[in-house]
């Protein structure tokens, strides 16, 4: 049995003034329906599941065991404690560490919006996984969905209610968008596609991009932060190490060779920030995913 103990105190008051009025900013128009809520505990026979353009978005959230989440050929190592995605375009395939087979609930849903709303909190083609502070915040709410009469009175407004509160949360946790549309700042567009093209170089780092752009260190920062809600220096990390992933999955250099090739001169600072992102070393990550191809042949 799944016990969540959430204390939350929270103290709000009326505003100061006779007439108060906050515009709401809308640029969300709503086109989400949600099909399913679901739980899985996995044994260790369970077969690998595939999907391809189901043209819907679907969300799991590991409670616990580990598993393994393929996207484009590349490979995920899934802990307890992480949000995956399944995009609505393209093919993955996801199956349980049959060591320690994971136990998770997910959600399915359809229409535009659904994709949207993931893509607000980092989760989308180029970003699989993510793994919140306050995730049992999330398994609270699921449980809800899962639990309450509405959800069997297939309520769609209820489970709605229920969803978009999760993806409001999250929004505020860890909201990240660093994908350059037509409404971005043009500047951090440049900015994006300068990291994109640079990263594997050492030197890469926020002062050198404040002097290649002749802007100051902290207008730079300030304005990348408020444009993606993710500072410059997180991403340059977070596009190094996901370089670093697919080539400890499609090659065979070293440890070492990785690091240097993703943009780190020191191989141990490189393991530090892979284990802090990924929660283990690039060499078990490496040896875990190579005996789960293993099993699975």
């Amino acid at each position: 049995m799944l016990i969540y103990n959430i204390i939350v105190k929270e103290e709000y008051s009326l505003p100061n003034n006779d007439i108060y009025v906050k515009y709401i900013e809308n640029n969300i128009n709503l086109d989400i329906k949600v099909l399913v809520v679901g739980y899985e505990k996995c044994n260790k026979t369970k077969k690998e599941i595939s999907k391809e353009n189901t043209s819907l978005t679907i969300l799991h959230f590991v409670l616990r065991g580990e598993g393994v989440l393929i996207v484009d050929d590349i490979s995920y190592p899934i802990k307890a404690g992480a949000i995956f995605i399944l995009p609505s375009s393209g093919k993955h395939t996801y199956y349980p560490n049959p060591n320690n087979p994971w136990e998770y609930i997910w959600v399915e849903m359809f229409g535009y919006s659904a994709s949207l709303l993931a893509d607000k909190v980092s989760l989308n083609r180029s970003n699989h996984v993510i793994y919140p502070k306050n995730f049992n915040i999330y398994i609270k709410e699921l449980l809800k969905l899962i639990n309450h009469k509405y959800h069997e009175d297939n309520n769609q407004l209820a489970v709605l209610a229920g969803i978009m509160k999760i993806f409001s949360i999250l929004y505020g946790e860890i909201g990240i968008n660093v994908n350059p549309n037509e409404n971005s700042n043009p500047m951090v567009t440049k900015i994006v596609e300068y990291v994109n093209n640079n990263f594997t170089k050492p030197e890469l780092t926020v002062n050198q991009i404040s002097n290649t752009f002749f802007i100051s260190e902290e207008y730079l920062s300030r304005l990348f932060k408020k444009e993606t809600k993710i500072t410059l220096s997180k991403y340059i990390i977070e596009t190094r190490l996901q370089k670093a992933l697919s080539l400890l999955n499609t090659s065979n250099f070293s440890i070492s060779q990785i690091a240097t090739i993703v943009g780190y001169k020191n191989p141990l600072y490189f393991s530090t920030e892979f284990k802090k992102r990924f929660k283990c070393s690039p060499l078990m990550f490496r040896k875990k995913e190579r005996e789960l191809n293993e099993n699975k042949d």
